[in-house]
């Protein structure tokens, strides 16, 4: 590998949490918390490799760090349908899932998810953070935000992503030319 290429780039995250008809207290210290705990489970320094414009490899840093602008709502019609979507709830009910939990407190499809309330209790950030990083594309994995049991155990306390998690998220972005670039 020869030469050596740092790449710095920002992601921002648009999220629209759903409270229907601002059932749930979720005032501005909790908002505030959910946007500081997403910067920081999917912020980070990725290690790969790219090309140089004769096509010999390079080592390649990418720190890229991720702002989130956060919308809440009391109304799913409210939502940008752009943002990615976070409805908050009473109860998801009992179900099998690719992994077999029978009774997820959160639970991700495409660019939505939902949160139930009831036992999330004081976790609700942690469990939306994790429903994030699936609308991301990511998998259950141990020892971080992915944990598995956050689905079903919101006392959970891992916390962030793992190089391989960081790699996945961001890898594309040392393909970017230089200077602003926007994607979805």
């Amino acid at each position: 590998v020869n030469g050596v290429m740092e790449v710095k780039a920002t992601a921002t995250v648009n999220l629209t949490v759903v409270n229907p008809g601002g059932k749930y207290q979720y005032g501005d210290a909790q908002q505030l918390q959910l946007k500081q705990m997403i910067q920081s489970d999917y912020s980070g320094t990725v290690y790969t490799t790219t090309k140089d414009a004769k096509g010999k490899e390079m080592a390649t840093t990418i720190n890229v760090d991720v702002q989130v602008n956060l919308t809440v709502v009391t109304d799913l019609e409210k939502a940008k349908s752009t943002d990615y979507i976070v409805t908050l709830v009473d109860n998801i009910p009992s179900q099998a899932t690719s992994e077999g939990y029978s009774d997820p407190v959160g639970i991700a499809r495409g660019d939505v998810a939902t949160v139930e309330v009831g036992k999330t209790g004081g976790y609700v950030n942690e469990v939306t953070s994790h429903e994030v990083g699936h609308i991301m594309g990511l998998d259950h994995t141990p020892n971080t935000i992915m944990e598995k049991s956050i689905d079903n155990n919101p006392n959970n306390r891992s916390r962030g992503t793992n190089a391989a998690q960081k790699k996945q998220l961001w890898d594309w972005t040392k393909n970017l030319p230089n200077g602003n670039n926007k994607n979805r």
